[in-house]
């Protein structure tokens, strides 16, 4: 977002090799945060897990967890923390 600033749409990933199909919801839940606090701010961003699902899948609870950070989270306005 720095560089590119406000002018361009980023779209932003959640691990799709570990974190999403084999990390913890918790997991799921901080990488979801960090990407949405670092790419969010003044809109143009979309959360994504590289893609598409991992081929391997993703077990429901992460994706639960991906749904619940967006949530949570990821309403804009965002504000820098």
């Amino acid at each position: 977002r720095e560089i590119v600033g406000d002018n361009l749409a980023l779209f932003g990933n959640i691990d799709p090799v570990y974190t999403f199909p084999s990390g913890s919801p918790q997991e799921v839940i901080e990488a979801c945060k960090q990407a949405i606090e670092t790419g969010g701010i003044n809109g143009g961003f979309i959360l994504s897990t590289g893609g598409g699902p991992p081929r391997s899948g993703a077990p429901v609870h992460n994706i639960e967890a991906m749904i619940a950070a967006v949530n949570e989270i990821g309403q804009y306005p965002l504000t820098k923390p």
